[in-house]
């Protein structure tokens, strides 16, 4: 019988890993073989002239492929038998004697962050995946998750869950999390959408900000609220818009005119007032009236600053 390969004997080897930066991008390394190749330190074969090795991959994970560390132990065979020239990686091995270094010139890495893979509460339903802390779980089912879940989850608590239900919560014990599109849109689409923080909410945008409501749109602040703009500022809504300071102040503040256009405007609470107001005006409080203010045709309050006395007229 000819001699042709795997006919020609299995010939294995272990050696330690030396070069991983592969020219053609395989996932090829440069492995020194115990007893096949010199050891580093007589020079007889630098690591520029060791062959280069293919790394052998499981079917049940297409498409993920990793390559070993410089530093690591592997074990494999020849592909060429004999010859030696062709070898094949077919895994690493997790700790290797440490006088062995001398041999290798290389100092070998005995920590391999092997993930524990786990069937939580002796279901085969579950699978866990542990690497340092950092956790991937999928349930399939569960005496209390007829769906099951998937969750993610990283060393620090922060973590990924896709619920029973189909609900997605993303948590995060002390970062920030980031959601960023920069050449991009980023559209949120729910039938309510909330945002709630405990100490403040910024909305910064370099160009046009539009707030639009169909139905009632209200601004409400405990403090003092503030609403400035460079350029034009609008806020429209189909029926009702409320604006409210509970506490503090509310100030419309505009470099030039600030107009207010309705059918009728209802002011209560005390009006301070820097300018003329002008159309029917219903104000059911008392007005300050500050500089050389012009009141037109309306119904008013007048609340004298000196005296405290309130009177009632037409101007």
């Amino acid at each position: 019988m000819r001699n042709f390969i795997g006919q020609d004997g299995f010939v294995w080897w272990i050696g330690v890993v030396e070069d991983i930066n592969d020219p053609l991008t395989l996932g090829r390394c440069k492995v020194r073989c115990f007893g096949y190749h010199p050891a580093k330190a007589t020079s007889l074969v630098p690591t520029e002239d060791l062959p280069w090795a293919l790394s052998i991959h499981p079917l049940n994970t297409p498409n993920l492929y990793a390559s070993p560390k410089v530093g690591e132990w592997v074990f494999g065979f020849f592909l060429d038998s004999l010859s030696a020239q062709e070898p094949a990686i077919l895994g690493y091995l997790p700790a290797i004697p440490q006088n062995a270094s001398e041999y290798f010139g290389t100092s070998p890495n005995l920590i391999r962050n092997f993930a524990r893979v786990t069937t939580a509460n002796n279901s085969a339903n579950t699978v866990c995946w542990e690497i340092g802390n950092n956790i991937i779980e999928v349930v399939t089912q569960s005496s209390g998750e007829a769906n099951g879940h998937i969750l993610i989850q990283h060393k620090t608590g922060a973590k990924v869950n896709i619920g029973s239900d189909g609900k997605i919560s993303i948590y995060t014990p002390t970062n920030d999390i980031s959601v960023e599109a920069v050449d991009g849109d980023i559209n949120l689409n729910a039938k309510n959408i909330n945002l709630t923080a405990t100490e403040s909410i910024a909305i910064t945008s370099t160009l046009a900000t539009s707030v639009v409501a169909g139905g009632l749109a209200s601004i409400t602040a405990g403090g003092a609220a503030t609403i400035t703009a460079g350029g034009a500022f609008t806020a429209t809504a189909g029926l009702y818009a409320s604006i409210k300071a509970l506490l503090g102040t509310l100030n419309l503040q505009s470099s030039s005119a600030t107009t207010i256009t309705a059918p009728s405007v209802s002011v209560t609470g005390i009006l301070e007032v820097a300018g003329p107001i002008t159309g029917a005006v219903s104000v059911t409080a008392p007005i300050v009236t500050t500089g050389s203010t012009s009141l037109g045709t309306h119904i008013h309050d007048v609340l004298s600053k000196d005296f405290g006395v309130t009177s009632t007229g037409i101007g």
